[in-house]
């Protein structure tokens, strides 16, 4: 069986990636929280199972026939995700999978506010005393290499 691990982004169709979108179209089981199999993208399997944890999980995959299951997370399935977990218990039971990163909150944050992230020396996140939580980030034109 293809096991597949896909981070949904902000959870709605359009923040997939290419890669999570077909991964999921071609999904013959998908897993994960309720609120994610119910924002599915068109042309995915109706075959769903809304579950998070992960020896429910686990058990499930034990029990399917299907060739291609894919469990979906919310952000980014490298940054603060439930996927760590998974990962360590199908590296445990000797089941491969692949895993397709999302788009995480933080990229999301900079793209909402129209900004870049700053660099490691500047703050992402103001301190009390800044009004305009933009005045931490760069100016949209003050991007430069290096």
């Amino acid at each position: 069986m293809k096991i597949t691990l896909v981070g949904m982004g902000s959870g709605a169709p359009g923040s997939l990636t290419a890669a999570g979108l077909e991964t999921l179209r071609g999904a013959e089981l998908i897993i994960g929280a309720r609120r994610l199999l119910e924002n599915l993208p068109e042309g995915c399997t109706a075959n769903r199972a809304a579950l998070y944890k992960t020896d429910e999980i686990c058990a499930l995959l034990r029990q399917t026939d299907c060739a291609e299951a894919t469990m979906v997370f919310s952000g980014d399935t490298g940054f603060y995700s439930g996927a760590a977990a998974l990962c360590r218990a199908l590296d445990d039971a000797g089941l491969p999978y692949t895993v397709l990163p999302g788009v995480s909150s933080v990229q999301l944050l900079a793209a909402a506010l129209g900004r870049p992230l700053p660099r490691r020396r500047d703050n992402l996140f103001p301190d009390r005393r800044q009004r305009d939580p933009r005045d931490a980030l760069p100016a949209a034109g003050g991007c430069r290499a290096g």
